[in-house]
């Protein structure tokens, strides 16, 4: 019995000294893990705070690194984050190749200054553009090569816009050649990615406007103007210069010796552009177009260049089909206007010119006076059809997505001069026209950067300048006469 008791007396007395311990160490452990808690509770605020702090230093890092853009064929630009200032590079190549082949009469040949199949390069132009301020200053500038292979300065112009402010201002553009919008149907169509690469075809070196561009220019553009009902002005603008002077600061070539000024506006509207229902989704297409240049010549012993109509496809190797006899022409008003439509696949492209212009006669001063009165007049006629998209298949096509178009093209110029002068080298003549009609095939590789193409154009002139005997066999000034040409064109844009 006693050594039982002591068995129990000694495990009673065990348990309830474990009970105790149990109860007096409790508590120490539970506010050790409360600790514990804390802790990494404190531990996690902190590092979300350090998140926090880093996120907003990777914001605000971001918000100093300037974006790389690259669109295909409009360039790479590098712009800030906060929009503050951007530049854009850019780059163009167009490359021809002309051959020169019998005519319908059998007669038309490649002769010495016409050769087959000669390489030209007919525009490299890298170019840079400037904005500032979310593009609010605009500054642009291109190189271009010359015939002799020499950079010149091309453009070189500055462009405030205003319109950022309101859609009812324009903006403010000045410049050695800045781009005037003379008439998108005739002079302004695109080179680049238009159905043709010489814009005016036959027209457009009748007066040596060419692009239309006023040099030592200033002007005002109108793009945004909110819609008048249903109709819409796509664009409107004015501007003034000293015309065909040298663009920058030297005047000893080009001496400014009269107060000459040229004066361009030009304005195209859209009048179905929000027109409702089945008339309206078929007339929305549909752009008129007008533009007038005035110009007098800057230099009183001397006019500006003569007029002529020539072969511009060929371009390195361009025959004169009708000119002017005299040094040129004091001053001259040119009328274009034009239709432009467009349905889904189809663009169809309509333009007029009208000039005239009084020209140069020297008198006993040596002054370049006003003497007969010479016109031209002309139209033009310029479609395109997408024939197949790699993307969307027959009857589809776009210069982003790439596809085959067609574009047939046809145009006719007419000249007469008055007050008993004649034209040049067609035997006395006072009148002459000539046609240029034919048909251009081109594929556009998708991505809106490069496009390929075939053009055959067939030229016609009556009363033809001696020039033609370049290329047709024993042509006399004054002799009718047609010849064709073939270019392969290869056009590229970064």
């Amino acid at each position: 019995m006693t050594k039982a008791l002591r068995r129990a007396l000694a495990t009673s007395s065990a348990l309830v000294l474990t009970g105790v311990l149990a109860l007096a160490t409790s508590p120490v452990q539970a506010s050790s893990v409360d600790q514990r808690i804390d802790t990494l509770e404190q531990e996690l605020t902190r590092l979300k705070q350090e998140q926090t702090t880093t996120r907003d230093q990777v914001v605000a890092a971001q918000k100093k690194i300037p974006l790389f853009i690259y669109r295909p064929g409009s360039g790479l630009t590098i712009a800030a984050a906060n929009d503050d200032w951007e530049i854009q590079f850019r780059n163009r190549l167009m490359v021809y190749w002309t051959f020169w082949t019998k005519g319908s009469d059998g007669t038309s040949i490649a002769k010495k200054g016409t050769a087959n199949g000669v390489l030209t390069i007919r525009r490299f132009r890298p170019a840079m553009n400037t904005r500032l301020k979310d593009g609010f200053y605009d500054l642009r500038f291109q190189l271009n090569t010359s015939s002799t292979g020499a950079a010149t300065m091309f453009d070189a112009e500055m462009y405030i816009h205003f319109e950022n402010i309101s859609p009812w201002l324009p903006y403010f553009g000045f410049g050695a050649t800045p781009s005037a919008i003379l008439n998108p149907n005739n002079n302004n169509l695109s080179s680049g990615r238009g159905p043709r690469s010489e814009p005016g075809g036959a027209l457009i070196d009748t007066n040596g406007v060419g692009t239309g561009s006023p040099n030592r220019g200033a002007g005002f553009v109108w793009r945004k103007i909110p819609r008048l009902g249903p109709a819409r002005i796509t664009f409107l603008n004015i501007w003034v210069g000293q015309d065909r002077t040298n663009e920058f600061s030297s005047n000893s070539s080009t001496p400014i010796t009269r107060d000459g000024r040229s004066m361009l506006a030009g304005v195209g509207i859209k009048p179905f552009d929000k027109l409702g229902g089945s008339f309206g989704k078929i007339m929305k297409g549909l752009q008129l177009s007008w533009g007038v240049f005035y110009q007098e010549s800057p230099r009183a012993t001397s006019g500006f260049a003569r007029w002529r109509s020539r072969t511009s496809q060929t371009r390195a190797q361009r025959i004169d089909l009708i000119r002017m006899r005299s040094a040129g022409t004091v001053r001259g008003f040119m009328l274009t206007p034009g239709v432009e439509y467009k349905w889904k696949w189809i663009t169809l492209n309509l333009a007029g010119e009208f000039n005239q212009a009084r020209t140069c006669v020297v008198d006993g001063g040596g002054n370049c006076m006003d003497g007969p009165l010479i016109r031209s007049s002309g139209w033009q006629f310029i479609a395109s059809f997408w024939l197949w998209s790699p993307k969307k298949g027959l009857l589809a096509g776009s210069h982003r997505d790439g596809g085959l178009m067609l574009a047939p093209m046809f145009g006719r110029v007419d000249w007469k001069i008055n007050g008993g002068a004649t034209l040049d080298k067609c035997g006395d003549c006072t009148s002459a026209h000539a046609v240029q009609s034919g048909i251009g095939l081109w594929y556009y590789i998708p991505g809106r950067f490069m496009n390929v193409g075939v053009v055959w154009d067939h030229w016609l002139c009556n009363n033809c300048n001696s020039d033609v005997s370049r290329t047709v066999k024993g042509l006399s000034g004054g002799d009718s006469a047609q010849f064709d040409t073939i270019t392969l064109i290869s056009r590229f844009q970064f």
